[in-house]
């Protein structure tokens, strides 16, 4: 017992939730938040590279001595949020936006990177905000995100042991690591978090908008998904109207219970059918 207690706990841990069929229900509310998170950041990061790049045509100071990266990072940066504009869809299945969202996480790593190393000998501050900010940013499986803070920060201690010198080294490496350690708990329980957040909102929408008799939906959330439907202009679709006949009888010779069992049972098979 005590062996399963924790291969869930692991397992949470790892993928956001215990159960994966809990997380395949909400994929399409964690893809409608990593579009709509994606698009603010993206936009965010166009802007804070457009400023940086700005200054570094104007300034001739060291930090700002190569302004072709700054503007690459503006590029790439702004180019990601026409992405989420016009090609990647909020209803979609998420992953090409997901993976979008990780390469905007690597140029943030990168803009830590070359601030801290590039530039040295300078503390990896930036390097660290963006590890500590970053992993925050998209919803996903815990594990992906600290594995990207992982190989990122092998990657920048291995570039600080060999271009710094031995005091700023050893400053690196405690910050990244502890850091690191702090970050890689933060996120997975953020993510946990999120995830049981959106399974609780998902609950209580499927009981809002469930008939408890039928299993089908109600009036009122059968025309919601109607006029979201209809305001699509790409949708394609057909309504059917079913009406039962002589059904009063049903309830004035064997009674509403019956009535009820006979309603029950024609959503079932309708459903089934669908």
């Amino acid at each position: 017992m005590a062996f399963k207690r924790w291969g869930a706990r692991l397992r949470k841990f790892c993928l956001g939730m215990e159960n994966r069929k809990d997380l395949i229900d909400i994929r399409s509310m964690i893809a409608a938040h990593n579009h709509r998170m994606l698009r603010f950041c993206s936009a965010l990061f166009s802007i804070i590279f457009a400023v940086i790049s700005s200054i570094s045509l104007t300034q001739a100071t060291p930090v700002y001595e190569f302004p072709i990266v700054y503007i690459g990072m503006f590029v790439a940066s702004f180019a990601i949020y026409l992405l989420t504009c016009f090609v990647f869809k909020p209803d979609a299945s998420g992953r090409g936006a997901l993976l979008t969202f990780y390469v905007l996480e690597i140029i943030g790593y990168a803009y830590g990177f070359y601030t801290g190393i590039v530039h040295g000998p300078f503390p990896a501050v930036t390097f660290i905000v963006m590890l500590i900010i970053l992993p925050t940013l998209p919803c996903d499986s815990p594990y992906r995100g600290n594995l990207l803070m992982a190989v990122v920060s092998i990657i920048f201690l291995l570039y600080s042991h060999k271009m710094k010198g031995p005091y700023m080294f050893s400053n690196d490496l405690i910050n990244v690591v502890s850091y690191f350690l702090v970050s890689l708990f933060l996120h997975s329980h953020q993510q946990m978090s999120r995830m049981e957040d959106f399974k609780n909102r998902r609950i209580i929408k499927v009981q809002r908008d469930t008939d408890s008799m039928t299993g089908a939906m109600t009036k009122a959330a059968f025309e919601n998904n109607t006029i979201g439907f209809l305001r699509n202009p790409e949708s394609e679709g057909c309504l059917l109207i079913l009406d039962i006949d002589n059904f009063k009888s049903i309830n004035d010779s064997f009674g509403h219970s019956i009535g009820d069992f006979f309603i029950a049972n024609t959503g079932r098979c309708i459903l089934d059918c669908c």
